[in-house]
């Protein structure tokens, strides 16, 4: 788990952290003083076939390319969308690292600040990748592009400090990878050592604070035979939004040795040997603002400013739980906005209370009282309440006016603030200095190339190493609200009676009071303070990669051979290579909270909870960031400060919660007690004051970077351990004297997968062992075996029709088809193992060449397709897909308890239905279906809805309907091999008896008991969701199609430009088997009886309504939309890039340039149909084009003989101001989700040569 120290950004820091670096190159001169100085001739050296030396190209391209048969090609030869840009394109345009570069080349798109689209689909709920940002990306419309760094597969982020030229692969290519994505690679070449002596300091500064030092030292240790390279980056980088930062510390050495030792400089031997260790903490930027919980406060038309008692919000209507259910009796009273503070976050767990202006916890306690018992004074459910974000104030609504907002639940989704007077998102991250990302790897790798046969034949070895662990821990949520609670949460421990009452003289039971003669509990003193809040999670991705490749190729020139005959130039030259590589990644996935409660907590209350994933332990927290907004004026500003501070408790802490023990003596618990709440006749032992009631203890609060809580808090790990065998043979020829260029490549990977979930290490909390051994938990082996080929064909216009070319050199032609796939261990929602992932693209066009070879043009058609590729754009249903995995296990809970009522009456007809804890009346009224037949939740129907005299209550219509549905659940089960997959304590065959007995032994789960008043969705799976470690995953089919166009143009050696156009068409195709499948088995439970369940409690709507908004009406939009647009799509896209430098006359040295980038329209969401049931894909709603402007320059010149000195200033995004970026839409066309866009910045870098 990753430790976060003090990181102190300051130039004494930088210098005790990279002294040892500094030294070892002022070291180097002294290392090679010995060493035989250069003659004044440079040597010419024969170049391994094994090595492209990009830094020698003097433009923004390359001319050659590994990318398309594994050894030095010309790009030209190959029917291959492969595009490289060289470390003279990087500079010129300031480009550091993939979020920067990606937005510049064809058919490719990544998120974040200076991305150019989200990632994010047009899902629900907005979240963001934080912790790996050079992973999210897309190429071609379908998916991420695999990252590479000298063609072996990493997770490492790449960084300029180090790297001689990035390529871009565009769809698949089974000569590189058989086994990989359809979208293609990112590839970074690594700087290599060269035989001149050099050395580089670099400086580079920006508006924000950012301070990037990279140190580069070349020293030759053997003339002509060794040299050794070290590079050193530590880069300071800041941002306009000021809490946030990351640090990036790499250092990377490597080493040449040429030693001939075969057959002299006409078969050269090449040793290359490179290390690279780096560090990275950050607490990245926010490229969305928060989600909106605070404009309708001061809405006329929403709350205007109301606040309310919670008791009275949640009794009498206010409070609408999310729309799920609507006090009938005042509808006067619904307001739609009134919310849960942010719901699921604060309930019977303990919630800090801090100040932002000291920073200092002012109160712990618990929010929700509730203990094992539930007690009618509290209704069980009292919450602090707050603004409702637009998805729930959408459902909200719908629960008093259905059909208000179609889909509520799963189409509307929350907006953000897009006020800036209301919080500067801008300048600020909400959460202040609570977040965490880190990413710390390490690489090492070794090769040996050695040619033979006057460089006929040649042969390479190559070993690589990479260990990586990335993560981050979240504290509080991306969410902005205010606190409207005139009271603070019904009781509080350090005042104030339990009871809140109020003064109800000539009001009948139930009828409302009024509200102002409220009297107990504790004014609020924070009503009318914005707040953020939140409970933190963390989780950590760790790989160790181990790769061995072996390459060796053959050339066969039969022109030669021949003499140059007729039939030596139709037969031409060939170049056989040939692969054997061993790939073997070992992998591990956490995720755990970072503090929680311990037992101590669940067992004095008590609490029946004691799960780490649920919710009694967690530990919650309210951050108030502002003063009492109640007569603010918006347009003056709020005042609204991120979060001071950071929050991270551990040890023991004094808790207030509610004590449910007796106190009241000579009171009997059966005597009438009329509740103050409502006027309703119960019983004193449903009166708290009778308890001992609010006060306080000591509880211990674990912390994960606590040693000896580590193990108590990880909710889920897993890890798996896959190694591939590959076989490749590539040919490609040069026939009809080099007119002619046929490639072929043919490719067996086998690849062998272990995989398992961690064992759970503590029984009753369900806490896991994260450092578990993988092969001792006789974990899951696939194995998976797949061919693939990649053939294409180069035709070249002949010399006697070029020479007649007025204008062109040449053309080229091509055409080429590839194909490859994933044997990736992937699990579906049904449990069972997914198809391959695969991909296959033609590609299709021409190439000239123009102004003696100072023009280039490439334009290229192409067909690309995945297919059983993962849903993208994040969860495929909404957010909702928690449900696929838990609901039919409540279900069974909720048919177990109902059982359990129905059996206590059977017993003991005359049994008070309030004596077994009071939870049977909860669950019983889970029986209530639409049939419009209600009835008292403490009594049993006597009479039927006729009035008619019942023999038995089980005769009621609504307690037969209650049968139909305990039935229908015992006989929707699904298959034992099911429930085992995710880890759920469940027994198919006891479910299945004839004997309830038995059925109630059907869950043993430790969290659960029929006779108890135990939470059922307390119940969660072993795997926390997971299926041997694997997330279950939806496939799509996917398919891209459009026109690439590629531009460069070296004008003359000052002057040169660089352009792309792009056209994409990408579409969804039909949904995996698998997938629609176990929807269709979910659609038959819930068409049954079964559907009629309610799904969180007695008065909520039937579980079937949440499987129509959740799961059926999404799954049917994806299904309507096949063939449509997928999200974000933007048809069109043009990038150019201009740099003209002086080489002569006063401005001799001085440089300009130019970058232009612009975006066509996108998708960002789709309007209703006529039906207003579900989404119309055939109805998209557009957002607006986008276009960038960048501006350089530079001036270089010698200072003295020994010493260049290059200055450069950058300005991107010229002319904009920061702003935002729709990304989604709700179906009314209203703005939900927007990116932030960054406006005009300034980069500053000097660099000194020697």
């Amino acid at each position: 788990m990753k430790k976060y120290p003090k990181l102190e950004r300051c130039p004494s820091y930088l210098m005790r952290k990279f002294t040892p670096m500094y030294i070892g190159a002022a070291l180097l001169p002294v290392v090679g003083m010995h060493a035989q100085e250069a003659d004044e001739s440079e040597d010419v050296f024969e170049l391994s076939p094994f090595t492209v030396e990009a830094s020698n190209e003097g433009g923004y391209t390359t001319e050659e390319t590994l990318a398309g048969t594994r050894i030095r090609t010309n790009v030209r030869d190959l029917a291959a969308s492969i595009s490289t840009v060289t470390e003279t394109f990087l500079r010129d345009t300031g480009v550091t690292g993939a979020e920067d570069l990606l937005t510049y080349t064809p058919s490719t798109e990544t998120g974040g600040l200076e991305g150019n689209f989200s990632g994010l689909g047009n899902t629900g709920n907005l979240e963001e990748e934080l912790i790996a940002p050079h992973t999210n990306s897309r190429v071609r419309g379908l998916s991420s592009a695999d990252n590479t760094r000298d063609f072996f597969r990493t997770d490492i982020p790449w960084d300029s400090y180090n790297v001689d030229a990035v390529t871009i692969q565009r769809g698949p290519n089974s000569v590189l990878f058989g086994v990989a994505g359809a979208s293609g690679i990112v590839n970074s070449a690594l700087k290599k050592a060269s035989f001149q002596d050099q050395y580089r300091v670099e400086n580079t500064l920006d508006e924000f604070g950012r301070v990037r030092f990279v140190l580069d030292a070349n020293k030759v240790l053997i003339e002509d035979k060794m040299a050794f390279r070290l590079i050193g980056l530590d880069d300071a980088e800041k941002y306009r939004q000021d809490e946030a930062y990351k640090d990036t510390q790499r250092i990377y050495a490597t080493l040449q040795y040429n030693p001939q030792i075969i057959g002299g400089d006409q078969a050269p031997t090449n040793i290359q040997l490179s290390y690279e260790h780096g560090d990275i903490a950050a607490n990245s930027p926010r490229f969305t603002p928060p989600d909106d919980r605070i404009t309708a406060f001061f809405d006329p038309n929403g709350l205007n400013r109301q606040v309310f008692h919670p008791q009275a919000a949640w009794k009498y209507g206010m409070q609408m739980d999310r729309g799920t259910r609507v006090n009938d009796d005042y509808p006067d009273q619904w307001e739609p906005w009134v919310g849960q503070q942010n719901p699921g976050l604060i309930g019977t767990n303990p919630t800090f209370i801090i100040d932002n202006v000291t920073g200092q916890v002012t109160g712990i306690q618990q929010m929700q009282a509730r203990t094992e018992e539930s007690i009618g004074g509290f209704a069980d459910m009292i919450r602090m309440n707050s603004v409702a974000g637009f998805n729930e104030y959408a459902q909200n609504v719908n629960g008093g006016t259905p059909g208000s907002f179609p889909g509520a639940s799963t189409f509307w989704k929350n907006r953000v603030v897009q006020d800036t007077n209301i919080f500067d998102f801008y300048n600020h991250l909400i959460d202040g200095d609570n977040k965490r990302e880190y990413n710390d790897f390490e690489a090492f790798n070794a090769s040996i190339s050695q040619t033979f046969l006057d460089g006929n034949a040649g042969v390479e070895l190559f070993f690589d190493r990479q260990s990586m662990t990335r993560g981050g821990d979240s504290y509080y949520q991306n969410s902005l609200s205010i606190d409207i609670n005139t009271h603070k949460f019904v009781g509080d421990p350090m005042g104030g009676s339990a009871v809140s009452s109020w003064d109800r003289t000539g009001l009948e039971p139930d009828e409302v009071p009024d509200f102002s003669t409220v009297s107990g509990g504790v004014v609020n003193p924070n009503v009318g303070r914005a707040f953020v809040s939140g409970d933190a999670n963390g989780r950590e991705y760790s790989t160790t990669r181990k790769n061995s490749r072996l390459t060796g190729f053959y050339k066969l020139d039969l022109q030669e051979k021949l003499d140059d005959s007729f039939f030596g130039k139709l037969l031409g030259r060939h170049t056989f290579t040939g692969l054997f590589q061993k790939d073997n990644v070992e992998s591990s996935n956490r995720s755990y909270r970072p503090f929680a409660t311990d037992y101590d907590w669940v067992d004095t209350l008590p609490l029946s909870d004691s799960g780490i994933s649920g919710y009694d332990r967690k530990v919650s927290y309210v951050q108030y960031v502002s003063g009492d907004l109640r007569n603010a004026n918006v347009a003056d500003g709020l005042g609204i400060l991120p979060v001071n501070g950071r929050f991270s408790p551990s040890g023991l802490y004094s808790i207030g919660y509610f004590d449910g023990t007796w106190n009241a003596n000579g009171v009997n618990p059966e005597d009438v007690w009329i509740r103050p709440l409502d006027g309703r006749e119960a019983t004193q032992k449903d009166n708290p004051d009778n308890y001992v009631g609010w006060t306080t203890n000591n509880f211990n609060i674990l912390n994960v970077n606590n040693p000896y809580d580590y193990n108590k808090v990880h909710r889920s790990a897993n890890k798996s351990d896959i190694e591939i065998e590959s076989l490749g043979v590539t040919w490609q020829a040069r026939l009809l004297d080099g007119h002619i260029i046929p490639t072929y490549g043919y490719r067996e990977d086998t690849s062998t997968t272990f995989s398992a979930t961690a064992p759970v290490s503590d029984p009753r909390s369900g806490a896991v062992d994260p450092n578990f051994d993988l092969f001792g938990q006789s974990p899951a082996e696939l194995v998976i075996k797949g061919e693939t080929t990649s053939w294409g064909v180069v035709l070249k216009t002949p010399e006697f029709i070029n020479d007649k070319l007025p204008f062109f050199d040449d053309f080229t032609f091509f055409y080429g088809e590839s194909e490859n796939f994933i044997p990736a261990d992937r699990v579906g929602y049904d449990g069972s193992s997914l198809p391959n992932e695969s991909g296959e693209s033609k590609d299709y066009g021409l190439t000239f060449k123009a102004l003696d070879g100072k023009m280039s043009v490439k334009a290229t058609w192409f067909e690309t397709s995945q297919k059983n590729a993962q849903i993208p754009g994040g969860d495929p249903l909404g957010s909702n897909s928690w449900f696929l995995v838990r609901n039919n296990v409540w279900q069974i809970g909720h048919a177990l308890k109902m059982e359990r009522i129905r059996s206590v009456y059977n017993a003991d007809p005359s049994a008070d239905w309030n004596s077994e804890i009071g939870w049977q009346s909860w669950a019983y009224n889970y029986a209530w279906p639409d049939d419009g037949y209600g009835y008292d939740a403490h009594v049993l129907p006597t009479v039927d809805p006729d009035g008619n005299e019942l023999a038995s209550p089980f005769d009621h219509p609504s307690l037969k309907a209650q049968e139909g549905m305990i039935q229908a659940v015992w006989d929707n089960l699904f298959p034992q091999e099911w429930y085992d997959a995710y880890g759920w304590p469940i027994d198919v065959a006891k479910l299945k008896s004839d004997d309830p007995a038995v059925r109630a032994q059907g869950i043993t789960d430790p969290n659960f008991a029929v006779n108890t008043s135990a939470n059922i969705v307390s119940m969660q799976p072993s795997g926390n969701g997971s299926i041997n470690g694997l997330t279950p995953i939806g496939t799509v089919d996917q398919h891209s199609e459009g026109f690439e166009f590629e531009f460069s143009f070296q004008v003359n050696e000052n002057w040169h430009m660089w352009a792309n156009a792009v056209k994409t068409e990408a579409s969804r195709g039909s949904i995996g088997e698998n997938f629609a499948a176990f929807l269709q088995s979910y659609r038959n439970l819930y068409d049954s009886p079964a559907g009629d369940i309610r799904q969180w409690w007695a008065g909520d709507r039937a579980s079937r309504e949440y499987f129509e908004d959740f799961i059926w009406k999404p799954y049917l939009f994806q299904q309507e939309a096949e063939g449509l647009p997928a999200p974000e799509i933007r048809p069109w896209r043009f990038n150019f890039v201009n740099n003209y430098e002086f080489k002569e006359g006063k401005f001799d040295g001085v440089r300009v340039g130019l970058g232009y980038r612009w975006e066509d329209d996108l998708i960002v969401g789709n309007g209703l149909n006529s039906a207003q049931d579900n989404l119309d894909p055939n109805d998209p709603i557009y957002g607006g084009s986008t276009d960038n402007i960048d501006l350089w320059v530079g001036y270089n010149r010698d200072l003295r003989d020994s010493i260049n000195w290059d200055i450069q200033l950058n300005l991107k995004g010229v002319g904009d101001d920061v702003g935002l970026v729709p990304v989604s839409v709700n179906p009314d066309g209203s703005i939900a989700a927007m990116r932030i866009r960054e406006g005009m910045r300034w980069e500053l870098r000097n660099t000194f040569k020697f």
